[in-house]
């Protein structure tokens, strides 16, 4: 069951288009700022506009590690562009 998961899961990202994975990112994470507490910026983090400004702006290898929308990957990110608000 889990094997076949996966092959269905590798067989949908070796298709799935940047766009696609900027999707899958901008879903799950609402779920990583809320599981979070420690992000001081949470409103600013959960605005679409600002996460697609900000993936956008990521070079090609650092996007794709946050491809996948595996929540740990995000989670780098995420803390970076908190930190990043913070500054004057």
């Amino acid at each position: 069951m889990v094997r076949e998961h996966l092959a269905l899961t590798v067989e949908r990202m070796s298709r799935a288009t940047r766009e696609d994975c900027m999707e899958a990112v901008l879903r799950v994470i609402p779920d990583v700022v809320r599981a979070n507490a420690a992000l001081k910026h949470r409103e600013v983090l959960n605005d679409p506009g600002f996460l697609r400004e900000r993936l956008d702006a990521l070079r090609p290898e650092d996007f794709e590690d946050v491809s996948s929308a595996y929540r740990y990957a995000v989670n780098g990110p995420l803390y970076a562009w908190d930190r990043a608000l913070g500054r004057p």
